[in-house]
């Protein structure tokens, strides 16, 4: 069963300091990271899953990944929103 868990020092640093993560690569709005883990799934092994996502409720812009530890989890869904920023800024140039 997936629960959420409490927000650790990352998740309250990126909610308190803008700059942390990059803004939506869609709309430009802040974003937040939430974490959960899931101790009963995938053959008995524990998911972490970490999640990005737009403030803008009229974006709904996520991303979300799913590790075996919480810190993998976040530094790739970190990397991945990352990414989606650069995508959109070259599409932009283009």
């Amino acid at each position: 069963m997936k629960e959420d868990l409490p927000p650790n020092e990352l998740e309250l640093k990126i909610a308190s300091h803008t700059g942390v993560i990059p803004v939506c690569p869609f709309c430009g709005s802040t974003a937040l990271m939430r974490s959960s883990v899931n101790n009963a799934g995938f053959g008995g092994f524990t998911i972490y899953q970490a999640r990005i996502w737009c403030t803008n409720i009229s974006c709904n812009a996520t991303v979300l990944l799913n590790e075996r530890t919480l810190e993998v989890a976040q530094a790739g869904v970190m990397a991945n929103w990352a990414r989606a920023q650069r995508a959109q800024a070259q599409k932009g140039q283009a």
